[in-house]
């Protein structure tokens, strides 16, 4: 007679668990609508439940805190394009291809639209596109859209009140009214529109917030241009605290940075309009889960909160993303069905292209080909996810490319190739500011050689050529 352990035992449960979770709320019947929430360089840390004191935002800390959210959840790419890419396909960026912004997704790569809407979902989309090269605003053809049928989006620009959308096959550019409408508030007044006509038919519709991704181009000189009246009062720039990873010179002004005698008004005022921002978004947020519990909804819908890539904020000397470090990786992630989805936390860290396939098998939509994980398991039954790190890249085939794990404790990077890479090991737990690289460390010797070979086993397993995982 085999002697099973005590872990295999337990996993047994566990598993046992997750296909009972699955099986009650299939044989309830229940098909949710999907609102998919998805905010533009949201990082995690500046909402308040992941530690922020210089806002609060009970409206996300709320709706996070009502399903099951995953406390270490990083971009598979810290930019806007090759994210998107890996959360609408589950793909990284060596199998979609886009690699930066202004790439064109594959017409013919399917997405978790195309697989939803293939299980009978109506599917729509509301904002910010950026998949189909940089044209600005940009009408996105159908047959581009990759899934979504209702259309009131764009494909990229950073304007809050000056915004232009592209309504389903009409190219003609169209403008909110009044024209200064903040564009959140009139994409929210689409989603009610949506949610209003799609009565008798399982929903998807996935909102691309632009806030808090600052309007126009870094740094900010008047953040006011392109939020809501009043809504900078409601942070104090000069009460504004930074960790110690935020060097005195960034804080601003400093004269002469951008050239030409030109101040830049430093971190201090960019992130005062950051967090402005995500107040506003906030509001908007709000008045649409408002609605959906009007509509009688709320017991029916999965909302799902996620973010692109976050915001370094000044950290180590650096504005926006684009870096491996916790500010521009980590980011939201939470998903709510209430009576379905327990309220829980959960530390395995998960990533973007985790995304697509969880939703389809919430759905039961049929399945994509994609190197995310199915965390279905973990948020019906609460069995984690059987990974121990993450990967994220940046600037593939170039000569500054970097590869990361992100694990429960170490971040491991590798930037560059050959004879010119960098190596870098940060410990999470001892430098929780990612100040100090180990990675030369004889004590860390073991973890160095440990990370290498699994970066190097995720780099295989992902690897190949367009659209194939």
């Amino acid at each position: 007679m085999t002697r099973l352990s005590r872990r295999s035992l337990l996993e047994g449960a566990a598993a046992t668990a997750a296909l009972a979770a699955t099986t009650s709320a299939r044989a309830a019947g229940r098909q949710p609508n999907v609102l998919f929430l998805f905010a533009d360089q949201l990082r995690a840390m500046s909402l308040s439940i992941y530690g922020e004191r210089n806002i609060r935002t009970p409206v996300f800390d709320g709706l996070i805190r009502g399903g099951t959210h995953f406390t270490r959840a990083y971009a598979a790419d810290p930019v806007c394009a090759p994210s998107r890419a890996s959360v609408l396909t589950g793909l990284y960026p060596t199998a979609h291809q886009v690699r930066e912004n202004g790439d064109r997704l594959p017409v013919e790569l399917p997405s978790m639209a195309t697989q939803l809407a293939e299980a009978g979902y109506r599917t729509g989309y509301i904002g910010k596109w950026h998949l189909d090269n940089n044209e600005k605003p940009g009408f996105v053809p159908p047959k581009r859209r990759h899934g979504f049928g209702w259309w009131r989006a764009y494909n990229s620009g950073h304007h809050w009140r000056r915004s232009v959308f592209f309504a389903d096959n009409d190219a003609t550019p169209r403008r909110p009214s009044p024209p200064d409408r903040f564009e959140p508030a009139y994409q929210v007044d689409h989603a009610i529109d949506f949610i209003e006509s799609s009565a008798g038919k399982p929903w998807f519709l996935m909102l691309s917030f632009g806030p808090p991704h600052p309007p126009g181009s870094t740094p900010i000189e008047d953040w006011a241009k392109d939020l809501p009246d009043g809504t900078l009062a409601r942070v104090s720039a000069d009460r504004l605290t930074f960790p110690a990873n935020v060097p005195d010179w960034i804080k601003g002004p400093n004269r002469g940075k951008r050239g030409k005698g030109d101040e830049d008004p430093g971190a201090r005022h960019h992130m005062h309009g950051y967090y402005a921002s995500i107040l506003a978004l906030e509001d908007q947020v709000e008045r649409l889960l408002g609605a959906l519990d009007a509509m009688g909804l709320t017991q029916d819908t999965l909302v799902v909160l996620s973010a692109d890539h976050g915001e370094m904020g000044g950290a180590h000397g650096q504005y926006k993303k684009g870096e491996p470090y916790e500010e521009a990786l980590r980011v939201p992630m939470s998903f709510t069905w209430p009576g379905v989805i327990p309220e829980r936390a959960i530390d395995t860290p998960v990533s973007g292209v985790d995304i697509a396939p969880t939703l389809i098998g919430l759905t039961e939509a049929p399945a994509l080909k994609q190197h995310g994980v199915d965390l279905t398991p973990a948020l019906l039954s609460g069995q984690k996810p059987d990974r121990s790190s993450v990967m994220s890249t940046r600037g593939l085939g170039k000569r500054d490319q970097w590869y990361a794990l992100r694990g429960s404790r170490y971040t491991y990077v590798e930037r560059g190739e050959g004879g010119d890479q960098k190596v870098i090991l940060w410990d999470n737990n001892e430098d929780p500011l990612q100040e100090r690289n180990v990675a030369s460390d004889k004590a860390y010797k073991a973890v160095t050689k440990r990370m290498a070979a699994r970066l190097k086993q995720e780099k295989k397993r992902t690897r190949g050529g367009k659209g194939r995982p």
